[in-house]
């Protein structure tokens, strides 16, 4: 819920490293028969050298699959694609700017399960799947708490109520927070839930817009039972079930950027 800031330093050497093992070129790879993998464009082993790919669809794209897969599996193998995690993994506490990308696709990942899991009124449904779901994202510092079964009590009790449960939680939180960290993870948790306008979600930084927009696409599209409301935002079909297609946009841009003139650009994220 911190304001999460794409560490552009880590990342771009991250994926210059991967650019640079792709030092030779292979046009059948690029060609519209070719099946180049949105791993082999990540890990640099695709043989091109092209653009490096756009680092939020990168991000974008494992923890789309993630949210597919119903686990954090692929987040984990993000890390192992680009040459592992980075410190901050083992320090809650260190700057969202310093994040690793697996790290974020984690983030994002864990908030799109949540924005779910409010819509249907359970996060989960009952207090052993709390404390569970608690235990076992031992890593998120906002999962973080003293007392779990406590803090269980809460958050099925407001569920979908940020501003009645988040101020609630502080006091049994194991990371001590700002008045002004309370305030903003109240925000993003309303962002989160699809409580925002259209405008409101285009005014954050790219990766909270993405949130923002997927999560009240997502409120209209489980209300009504229709992915088709999702339009084509990835993160939100995903979360209606519509499958590992879901996630083809940021595959797509990937490729293109792989298959791209060095130094080209590919098309901005939505």
């Amino acid at each position: 819920m911190k304001p999460l800031r794409i560490p552009s330093l880590l990342m771009a050497a991250a994926f210059a490293a991967s650019s640079a093992a792709a030092a030779s070129s292979s046009p059948e790879a690029c060609a519209p028969s070719g099946k180049l993998s949105v791993d082999e464009v990540v890990s640099g082993s695709h043989g091109k050298t092209g653009s490096s790919p756009n680092e939020n669809d990168v991000v974008f794209y494992y923890a789309c699959q993630a949210l597919v897969s119903g686990h954090r599996g692929p987040c984990d193998h993000l890390k192992s694609l680009i040459g592992g995690g980075d410190e901050s993994e083992k320090c809650p506490e260190c700057p969202a700017k310093f994040w690793s990308p697996s790290r974020i696709c984690l983030d994002v990942y864990r908030d799109m399960s949540r924005t779910r899991s409010d819509a249907e009124a359970a996060l989960p449904a009952t207090k052993a799947r709390c404390v569970e779901f608690l235990r076992e994202n031992p890593d998120d510092e906002f999962m973080q708490f003293t007392d779990n079964q406590a803090a269980c009590d809460i958050i099925l009790r407001y569920v979908g109520q940020p501003d009645k449960r988040t101020p609630l939680l502080v006091p049994l939180s194991a990371v001590k927070l700002s008045t002004a960290q309370v305030a903003e993870a109240i925000r993003d948790e309303k962002h989160l839930l699809g409580n925002a306008t259209e405008k409101e979600c285009r005014a954050l930084p790219d990766h909270r817009r993405q949130r923002c927009l997927s999560a009240v696409a997502f409120r209209k599209a489980y209300a009504h039972k229709d992915v088709k409301l999702c339009g084509e935002l990835p993160l939100c079909r995903a979360l209606m079930g519509a499958g590992p297609e879901s996630c083809d946009v940021y595959a797509k841009r990937i490729r293109e950027n792989a298959c791209a003139p060095a130094g080209g650009a590919g098309a901005p994220t939505q």
